[in-house]
């Protein structure tokens, strides 16, 4: 074997093993948003919809002003493309890029709650927010 160099070399690996083992998370995604949510209350509510609202509001305006809806439509599932009208094409496309940004917007959330109630902590908004 190595010697000196593997007993070094496998204590190591078994540190990083460890460490990994002691640090991951068995929650899922949704469910460690579920918890920022809990524990930040309304900072995160408001920051997690403001970014609903802007991905639904540009999505629908974007295939208002021209985005070839049909194209996108023709990616949905069969089943689904059959009830797109051209009426509700705009609205399906924004509703569909609403649902395939949720987890994007769920791990911003999860980053961006903590950061935000520690800046608003102790001013007025801060207050408002709940944040003790």
């Amino acid at each position: 074997g190595g010697g000196r160099r593997g007993v070094i070399r496998e204590v190591a690996r078994e540190s990083v093993r460890e460490y990994k083992r002691k640090t991951r998370s068995h929650r899922t995604l949704l469910q460690r948003f579920r918890g920022v949510v809990a524990e930040y209350g309304r900072i995160a509510f408001l920051f997690h919809s403001s970014g609903a609202a802007v991905t639904l509001g540009g999505a629908y305006g974007a295939a208002l002003l021209g985005a070839d809806v049909h194209s996108l439509v023709a990616h949905l599932p069969p089943s689904l493309a059959a009830h797109v009208t051209d009426e509700l094409g705009a609205l399906a496309i924004a509703l569909l890029a609403l649902e395939v940004s949720s987890p994007p917007r769920w791990a911003l959330t999860i980053v961006a709650a903590p950061v935000l109630a520690e800046r608003v902590r102790g001013t007025r908004f801060g207050d408002l927010m709940g944040i003790p």
